[in-house]
This record gives C-alpha cells, structure tokens and sequence, in this order.
C-alpha cells in the first residue's frame, strides 16, 4: 500500500472516534514506522494507556489510598502526571499508615489512653482532609507537592527537578 496524504485524517476529523487498527505498522517508503497504541492524545497532560480523561485516572489513585495508587503506577506507562499522582498517593499513605499504626500503639498504652481519645479522632480528620484536598487538586489538573515526598515522586515519576529557592543562587566551593 503506497502513502497518500489525502487519505490520513487526523483524529479530530474522524469525529473523535480512534482507528479500530491503530496499533498496526504503516509502511512508509522503505520506512516502518508503528503507531502506538493510547487514548488522549489531544489532551494538554498527555495522552495515556486509559480511555479515561488523566485528571480523573490521578484522582482515582487517591481513592483506596495506596493500592490504587499501586495500581496506576504499574498500569500507566505514559502519562507523568498520572504517575507523579500515583506515586505520590503510594509515598504519602504508606507515611501515614506506618505512622498511624506507631501513633494508634502509643496511645493504647494504659497511662495516656485518655489524651489519645481526643488526639486520635483530630488526627484523623486531619488526614481524611488532605486525602480529600489531594481528590479534589488532582480533578483540578494540579499537581500539589507535599514537602518531602512530592519531590521525591516527582523526581521517581521524571518531572525536571527544582531545587529550594533558599539553595538555588548558592555557588557550590570547588567549583
């Protein structure tokens, strides 16, 4: 099959609707080239291996905390922003389970139990907010960094690195 330009339409032309053989090689000239297989490619954070919009896979990764974050980090292979989302979600409530369980066993002790009955429910208030304002910035489009663990998904998820304000203008000695 020779190449003909007037017989490509790009995916908004087609109404929307993707080549049920998108995945097949197209032999251009002596070229092979293959086309990869994914969904959104129109979309500004990038096209990803999910028939669902990215901002909404990075929220759903929110959802069961860790595990559907482990669950997108495995499954996404394309997207950055779904996988800074879900290794994030994967950093933060792992953080928050080991110290739940570590602040949950201080508190059961006999001498403190009853300062532990109205610090634990605060604390868990405290986290249910932040899972659900990490919900609700991730449907935004956002990418909010918590302090150490969002640097380092984003460093693990292939976001450029950016260094502290307060280090960025120091001049290294030997240098």
């Amino acid at each position: 099959m020779d190449y003909d330009p007037q017989q490509q339409q790009s995916y908004r032309e087609r109404g929307g609707k993707k080549h049920k053989h998108a995945a097949r090689k197209q032999k251009i000239g002596q070229q092979r080239v293959s086309v990869q297989k994914g969904y959104n490619f129109d979309n500004p954070l990038g096209p990803t291996a999910f028939n669902l919009n990215p901002k909404v896979a990075a929220a759903l990764s929110y959802t069961l905390w860790w595990l559907t974050g482990l669950f997108f980090l495995i499954a996404e292979r394309k997207n950055r922003f779904i996988r800074f989302h879900a290794l994030q979600s994967i950093l933060t409530f792992v953080v928050i389970s080991i110290g739940w369980a570590i602040v949950h066993y201080v508190f059961s002790l006999p001498v403190i139990h009853l300062f532990g009955f109205f610090v634990l429910p605060a604390l868990g208030f405290l986290v249910f907010l932040l899972w659900a304002s990490l919900i609700v910035l991730a449907l935004l489009g956002k990418s909010p960094r918590i302090p150490v663990l969002g640097h380092w998904a984003a460093r693990m998820a292939g976001y450029p690195v950016v260094e502290h304000r307060r280090y960025r203008d120091r001049i290294e000695p030997g240098i």
